[in-house]
């Protein structure tokens, strides 16, 4: 007797984590180089969830930056699928496409999970097509110890 067919496994959660600088209005306002925190956010196929805010120390001087202070930066962004930024400097911009994580600028000043949600559409879409992996920064969790937020 012929063994039944397994059912097809269920299609894999679409989800990426981000990270927004941001001033604390609900807005893309902070240029990344000023950013001494940043909200995660892990946005996925059933909405967007708050994870932590992650403290960094704001590399850029007007041109010129912390080397040391702006490697913790993206340390602390490994985990990351995008980061959302009012601006992001084409060094920093560079150094983020090289690790995998996308920067992104296009929603500058607007609210932060109307952009999120955007992006993560345009994201999905892209996935569908095969342009991008289908899903990011959500495997390893956050580096460690940091608070959640609510």
């Amino acid at each position: 007797m012929a063994a039944a067919p397994r059912p097809a496994a269920p299609p894999a959660l679409l989800a990426a984590r981000v990270a927004v600088a941001t001033r604390g209005d609900g807005r893309i306002d902070q240029h990344f180089g000023h950013a001494r925190e940043l909200l995660v956010y892990e946005v996925s196929d059933v909405g967007l969830r708050a994870l932590a805010l992650r403290r960094v120390v704001a590399y850029c001087q007007g041109g010129d930056g912390d080397d040391d202070a702006r490697e913790a930066t993206f340390r602390a962004l490994q985990d990351c699928r995008a980061v959302f930024a009012a601006r992001i400097g084409h060094g920093p911009r560079a150094r983020l496409e090289a690790a995998g994580i996308e920067p992104v600028v296009e929603y500058a000043f607007q609210p932060v999970e109307t952009a999120i949600l955007a992006w993560f559409r345009a994201h999905a879409e892209r996935a569908a097509r095969d342009e991008v992996a289908s899903a990011g920064g959500t495997a390893n969790g956050p580096p460690g110890g940091e608070p959640e937020v609510a």
